[in-house]
């Protein structure tokens, strides 16, 4: 679908945008009123085009770095999948070539002259990404954040304004607002990782994960409900969090290889810090990637999953069915599938649909346990 640009926008015209992979819900867009708002205070700021070399953080589709991608934007993204949504979006719209996009955990390019950055729904996550901005800029440097009006609580602009200086806030337009100021250098390093025990095992995990600082109540009800089968020599974990099931896997089976996948680069650093703490990191191999891109056909004894279902705010279904889709694809025949999800989602017609056996396994008020089999 057409971007809808502000009046008198100077950057680009006519871009299209779409998710990837595509959504059932034609209610949805790939972009929100903060991007707008972003792009016609860019306009008015610099009503000739000529910007600073922008770097661009949370982008999900592309809606800010394809109308700047003739400014060499520097990519910040934690998720593989609107990678790939971008990615598709360039090529949609004429850009030749992979966009490069930079881990935020590791030492990514900082020679920025903006900062675009749309604010997450967790406030630690929002806090590290300011504080690690701060650790990585070498010179003071303007930063636009932006998000819907109604996810923004005052403890966000408190944050923003206790990590920024001049740090000031829009009026509500499209419902969307925008905080502005500037970031200093400074070299404090900021991990801002969490730990905790559950059943004497020591998991870490950094800000944006998933259940952050905790097991989920989902993650516990398939815990509580571990597998009693056959020792699995590969077992796989896909959306794997803070690490917890594949831990417990490893720890329940000692011959068993790990596989470990998440969308979110703090995930996989998440699992990758949690394996190590607790002596494991040699039995898991851990992948960044969209949900098991990459994971051979017909490898896994045993699937682990706890899906997620949502896209940031957004009920998003079609991700759950491509994780029980990919589970299928990575099984060998035979093979089993745990997967844990709310009652009200009602995957037993596509789990049914797709493995030869389906039994629920445990339910409560709020999740079902099912047990697959291919």
């Amino acid at each position: 679908m057409k971007f809808p640009y502000p009046p008198a926008y100077p950057f680009r015209q006519e871009t299209t945008l779409s998710f990837y992979p595509p959504v059932s819900d034609n209610s949805l867009r790939p972009w929100d009123g903060a991007d707008e708002y972003l792009l016609e205070v860019l306009s008015r700021d610099f009503p000739e085009g000529k910007i600073p070399r922008p770097l661009i953080l949370g982008d999900s589709c592309g809606a800010l770095t394809v109308p700047l991608a003739g400014y060499d934007p520097i990519g910040l993204n934690d998720s593989c999948g609107s990678r790939y949504c971008i990615t598709g979006n360039l090529r949609d719209n004429g850009y030749e070539g992979d966009p490069v996009f930079h881990e935020f955990h590791g030492d990514f390019p900082a020679e920025a002259g903006l900062i675009l950055l749309k604010i997450p729904k967790s406030l630690p996550r929002f806090r590290y990404e300011l504080e690690r901005l701060r650790e990585r800029i070498t010179n003071p440097v303007t930063i636009l954040a932006a998000g819907m009006a109604k996810l923004l609580p005052p403890s966000f602009f408190e944050t923003f304004q206790e990590l920024t200086d001049g740090g000031e806030y829009s009026l509500i337009k499209k419902k969307a607002r925008y905080y502005r100021g500037v970031l200093t250098p400074v070299k404090v390093e900021s991990r801002e990782e969490h730990r905790f025990s559950w059943e004497g095992k020591e998991l870490i995990s950094l800000p944006g994960v998933f259940s952050y600082g905790k097991p989920d109540r989902g993650t516990l009800f398939l815990l509580d409900r571990f597998p009693r089968i056959p020792a699995p020599a590969t077992v796989v974990d896909p959306g794997c969090g803070c690490g917890i099931l594949g831990i417990q896997a490893a720890l329940t089976w000692p011959e068993a290889k790990i596989i470990a996948t998440d969308d979110s680069a703090a995930a996989v650093e998440s699992t990758r810090l949690s394996a190590r703490e607790n002596g494991l990191e040699d039995r898991f191999d851990i992948r960044h990637t969209h949900i098991l891109e990459g994971v051979d056909d017909d490898f896994a004894d045993l699937v682990l999953c706890n899906p997620p279902f949502h896209q940031q705010h957004r009920i998003q279904l079609e991700t759950g069915f491509a994780f029980i889709t990919e589970s299928l694809r990575v099984l060998k025949t035979g093979g089993w599938l745990f997967l844990v999800a709310n009652r009200y989602l009602g995957y037993e017609k596509e789990l049914t649909r797709q493995f030869s056996k389906m039994k629920i396994l445990g339910q409560d008020k709020k999740f079902r346990l099912y047990m697959c089999r291919k």
